[in-house]
């Protein structure tokens, strides 16, 4: 639900878009020019969706200059963020963009700040019965239940965009980092422990860490005249960084991309892409080719 009574003020409340970034703000043809989301989102490092309330606005500072903002206070993360908070606290954010659009050029530098405390939680219930299989009355109660915490951490997260035009050349890139202190470690996952190299009958427990990642990509778009349609041709190239975890560095890696978007239609994106990943590890996973087509259609 939506509510904007003025440009420099606006509420929305439920299910929301964390407002950072390119990707997630502007998630439209001809503004997303890749196929794939950036590995940065793509690992969670940011939270893509929301549920709580979002404050929004904007404001000119002249001809040429906006400035937007956006302030957010939402359940924290978890397990079941999409419909419950299992925290006392809810998660912070706020977002503030400034835009500079003097024809032909446009500048937009902008930021995001989110805080949040992760909780998951397990319901048990409790049985404590005397050696006749009967309840045990030493124990009060004998028979219920309790929640207990399985892992807790804080976590901090910053993003900065920014987005240079100039006539038909587009230059875009983001960055995040994220900053996890726990204040219960959860035991780290069977698979984790063989990226990790850990024994499997070794219990392990996750540490605090970071986890960090951006991309730059340039575009150039080349319209086309024909007598039966008028067309444009974007090819467009990319760099992609990301480090999940610095406790698991044999999951970062560099992505490499190359496309190109056919836009017959002011509405329609034919997209084609060719990407290389190249892993930091090639112990734990080999260099890989990916070849993906979108047809992108916006209403």
């Amino acid at each position: 639900m939506e509510w904007k009574p003025a440009d420099w003020f606006g509420v929305r409340v439920g299910r929301f878009l964390t407002p950072f970034g390119i990707w997630n703000e502007d998630h439209g043809s001809p503004v997303l020019i890749g196929v794939d989301y950036p590995q940065f989102m793509n690992f969670g490092i940011v939270p893509i969706w929301q549920l709580g309330v979002e404050g929004f606005g904007s404001a000119s500072l002249g001809d040429d200059l906006r400035v937007e903002y956006a302030l957010t206070v939402a359940n924290s993360r978890g397990p079941e963020d999409e419909y419950k908070d299992l925290t006392d606290m809810k998660a912070l954010g706020a977002r503030l963009k400034v835009v500079y659009n003097p024809e032909p050029f446009l500048v937009r530098i902008g930021g995001y700040a989110y805080y949040s405390q992760y909780r998951d939680n397990q319901d048990q219930i409790n049985i404590q019965l005397t050696p006749l299989l009967a309840l045990d009355p030493a124990y009060d109660p004998s028979f219920g239940s309790s929640n207990v915490t399985t892992s807790a951490y804080n976590e901090t997260v910053l993003t900065g965009d920014a987005e240079f035009r100039v006539g038909r050349l587009r230059i875009i890139g983001e960055f995040a980092r994220q900053t996890v202190i726990y204040q219960m470690a959860s035991k780290v996952a069977d698979d984790q422990k063989l990226l990790k190299g850990v024994p499997f009958n070794v219990t392990i427990y996750d540490p605090s860490h970071y986890a960090f990642g951006g991309y730059v990509m340039a575009a150039y778009e080349i319209p086309v005249h024909t007598s039966p349609i008028d067309f444009s041709v974007t090819p467009y190239v990319g760099y992609d960084y990301v480090v999940p975890s610095t406790t698991a560095p044999v999951r970062t890696n560099t992505q490499i991309r190359g496309g190109l978007n056919v836009k017959p239609s002011p509405y329609a994106t034919i997209k084609l892409e060719v990407s290389r990943l190249l892993p930091d590890n090639a112990s734990i996973a080999s260099d890989a080719t990916a070849v993906m087509g979108q047809l992108a259609y916006s209403f």
